[in-house]
């Protein structure tokens, strides 16, 4: 009989598993009058864990004709935790953070390197460490500079964070030290508001010694459709202080198709000028996000609509000059294709299981008693990511607060990964 953790990849409907390789950006080409002509590129490369360890970003050489690699992006990974990240701009410098965890799996400490070419090692420069309450939640973060003058770490900024009873951050305040000092002083603090549970205002302020109160500078609006709280957008605003007024200076919009799925996005900026630029996707929808490897790397807008395999990307800014969308760019996704040996129904249930399914309070995950503990993602129909954490065999998770509908679920154990569809009714 076959061992289910020896199986690459395990999804629901037992179909092939499409792994994205590259994302290539095109200009129109004059010569051929299509949109083929070469700029940019970004390749990854995964572990058998299907984590990104690998990110290259290339510029194509029009004269040598080949792709001219820029900076490369490397991941470590233990257990699906990452351990480092390392940025390496090629030939010029490079950049290194290392993650440590605790006996609990809490991310306890961030250190940021920087690679000295002459001397060829990594030398340490800033860390943050975390702590954390009973229940696992961060209420603090320290950050500590090493500066040149010391091998000592020197304490320069302090983060506490406040929630409310069902858990939701509800303010996060900064405090700061000046080198050689013994006193916090307090600088700024950003309140967190929300609507039925869903975030929906974020206001930054920074505290004046002068005034003696806080001064706001940055207020952050998300925006839903409140009949099925789906973010349509976002606003960004900032403090006028001649008029004393919030004044816009980012906006986002989504555009969806008739199955509420995100197919483009609009983002307008206003500074000396007002901007418009606006990204649509081509997508394959016989391919839903549970049967795809993504990379961790990807922008803002790429998560979102990631809710299916997507082919293509257009890329248009708002000509003024002609009044219309103009078409600049065009991007293209690359995808290679490896086989699946079962769905997720024909797992053996000593492995994993997650019920009941469907569910409307809470879901259980159950594992092999080989395996302590494993890691559990919850996404919803769009791609975002709804939780994530670290789970005991069959501990539970409550999901009574989420809305009804379909949402996948990925689950990292041993040398495999579960995906599969859970229904919240």
């Amino acid at each position: 009989m076959s061992n289910p953790l020896k199986q690459t990849l395990l999804f629901s409907d037992g179909t092939n598993a499409y792994k994205l390789d590259s994302i290539i950006d095109y200009r129109f080409n004059e010569s051929t009058g299509k949109w083929d002509e070469k700029l940019f590129k970004k390749s990854f490369v995964y572990d058998e864990n299907f984590n990104d360890t690998l990110v290259i970003n290339s510029i194509w050489d029009k004269n040598d004709q080949h792709w001219k690699n820029v900076t490369k992006e490397i991941t470590q990974y233990n257990n699906n935790k990452v351990l480092s990240y390392e940025r390496h701009i090629l030939s010029k410098s490079g950049q290194r953070i290392d993650y440590t965890y605790n006996d609990k799996e809490e991310l306890t400490e961030i250190t940021e390197s920087k690679w000295l070419f002459g001397d060829g090692k990594w030398l340490q420069i800033k860390k943050q460490v975390n702590s954390y309450n009973s229940a696992g939640v961060i209420i603090a973060d320290t950050l500590y500079y090493k500066f040149t003058d010391s091998e000592e770490w020197v304490p320069v900024k302090k983060t506490q964070y406040s929630y409310n009873a069902e858990g939701d951050l509800l303010v996060d305040t900064i405090y700061n030290k000046q080198k050689g000092s013994d006193v916090w002083q307090l600088f700024g603090k950003t309140e967190y508001a929300y609507n039925n549970g869903y975030i929906e205002l974020l206001t930054s302020s920074n505290w004046s010694v002068d005034s003696k109160q806080f001064i706001p500078y940055l207020k952050k609006q998300t925006l839903y459709d409140y009949d099925e709280w789906h973010v349509y957008g976002t606003n960004e605003y900032e403090w006028d202080k001649a008029s004393k007024d919030w004044k816009i200076t980012k906006a986002k919009s989504y555009g969806f198709d008739d199955e509420n799925h995100v197919n483009s996005c609009t983002n307008k900026t206003w500074d000396f000028d007002t901007t418009t630029v606006q990204e649509v996707f081509n997508f394959d929808y016989t391919i839903d996000n549970s049967n795809l490897r993504l990379p961790t790397i990807l922008d803002a807008n790429e998560r979102v609509a990631f809710h299916h395999k997507i082919i293509s990307k257009q890329a248009l800014k708002y000509n003024h000059t002609i009044s219309e969308m103009e078409k600049f760019r065009e991007t293209a996704y690359y995808y290679s294709v490896e086989e699946v040996f079962t769905g997720i129904d024909d797992i053996d249930q000593d492995v994993v299981s997650v019920y009941p399914n469907p569910a409307s309070e809470c879901i259980i995950v159950k594992f092999s008693n080989t395996y302590k503990q494993t890691s559990f993602a919850l996404y919803d129909i769009n791609g975002k990511e709804i939780l994530s954490k670290t789970l005991r065999n069959k501990e539970k998770i409550d999901i009574d607060r989420l809305k009804k509908g379909i949402y996948f679920y990925s689950i990292h154990i041993g040398q495999s990964k579960v995906t599969g569809k859970l229904i919240k009714d």
